[in-house]
């Protein structure tokens, strides 16, 4: 365990100021947070050297949570660590502040044009971590919240979990960062799902970390954007429901990923397969899709321009040409002819209707 020396640049007092609060300990985790004041108090009152061992039995904390807080506070540029192995130096240094917006009169407010928000930038994670038992064990029993968030995994998978289960879910908090509140909104909503894997939550949580998903309010947006081509593509086919079977889940991410079609040119190929079969299904509108995406096409113009010159219908089974790969090549490919499904799916439904009428009229 490592021999600590700290000191502090001089300020007068025990330094917590509110620029510490309000821009670095409500979106640290508790427990660097914790160790960051406990380290400031035993250094401001003549408390120089300390053992990582103190700081572990005085917060029940781990070894390597006294290790990770001291590299995230030396990433945030608040403290500043140099040695290695059994003796570390580290200084406090300076929080600093805020620029102070000017307060603008009311004339002034009225005229000052409104600020454009930047977007935010996307999140690069870190190394995944691994958890033994016992340390999961631990941060269940120690760790305020960490038992519900289990607990709530456990109504969203409907089952016991098993250590790999509990460390994804534990995983969500140390390694993505995510808060525990939104953490438990990310569990609803699988819940409400009906997703029961694991893999698929760690998923849903490395999309929210890296889109620096960190509040309810932010994650509810989210899921508005994230759900709303596929709620859409749904409704423009007639179909009732809020969230994608996993196959068509896979056949609207190839429209508007790999073919990268805007959503407006989905709905038209879903208008035009209606009218040709009267109903549409996800091979014949794929087919279409396909086609444009062959051709360039990639706007409601160009859909009506190719419509007028192409021919009444096109020849079953007839393949096109490869479409040409971009960043989204790496999608598991299959040379599957989909006109040609989709026509043989629409004839055996004729079929079976034919004999239906049949059986009703002998009957």
């Amino acid at each position: 365990m490592s021999n600590i020396a700290m000191k502090m640049r001089e300020s007068g007092n025990t330094p917590i100021s509110n620029d510490f609060i309000d821009s670095y300990m409500l979106k640290a985790n508790p427990v660097y947070s914790i160790l960051y004041i406990y380290g400031l108090r035993k250094c401001s009152c003549g408390c120089p050297n300390i053992t990582t061992g103190e700081i572990m039995k005085s917060l029940n904390i781990l070894e390597s949570d006294v290790h990770n807080a001291w590299k995230y506070w030396q990433s945030q540029g608040l403290v500043s660590v140099s040695g290695d192995g059994l003796d570390l130096s580290l200084e406090f240094l300076p929080v600093p502040q805020k620029a102070e917006e000017p307060v603008l009169a009311p004339k002034q407010q009225a005229q000052q044009a409104p600020k454009q928000q930047a977007p935010k930038q996307e999140k690069r994670l870190g190394t995944k971590k691994t958890y033994d038992p016992e340390e999961l064990e631990f941060y269940k029993t120690s760790k305020a919240g960490i038992q519900e968030i289990f607990e709530k995994a456990e109504e969203a998978m409907r089952s016991c979990l098993h250590h790999e289960d509990l460390a994804i879910v534990y995983s969500l908090y140390d390694w993505l960062g995510l808060p525990l509140d939104v953490i438990k909104c990310l569990l609803e909503y699988c819940s409400k799902r009906g997703i029961k894997s694991s893999r698929y939550i760690e998923k849903v949580g490395m999309n929210w970390a890296e889109s620096n998903v960190t509040s309810i309010e932010e994650a509810e947006a989210h899921l508005r954007n994230y759900e709303r081509p596929y709620r859409e593509t749904l409704r423009a086919m007639g179909l009732n429901a809020n969230y994608p079977t996993e196959s068509q889940k896979n056949f609207i991410d190839r429209w508007l990923i790999e073919f990268n079609m805007p959503l407006e040119v989905v709905k038209d190929a879903i208008s035009k397969a209606t009218y040709r079969q009267g109903t549409a299904t996800f091979p014949y509108i794929n087919g279409i899709l396909k086609r444009w995406s062959d051709a360039g096409i990639r706007t409601l113009a160009e859909c009506a321009s190719q419509s007028a010159t192409a021919p009444a219908s096109a020849t079953p089974g007839k393949r096109s040409a490869p479409a040409t790969k971009s960043k989204f090549s790496n999608f598991a490919q299959h040379d599957y002819d989909f006109e040609l499904i989709a026509k043989l799916d629409y004839e055996s439904n004729l079929k079976f209707a034919d004999v239906e009428m049949e059986s009703a009229t002998v009957g």
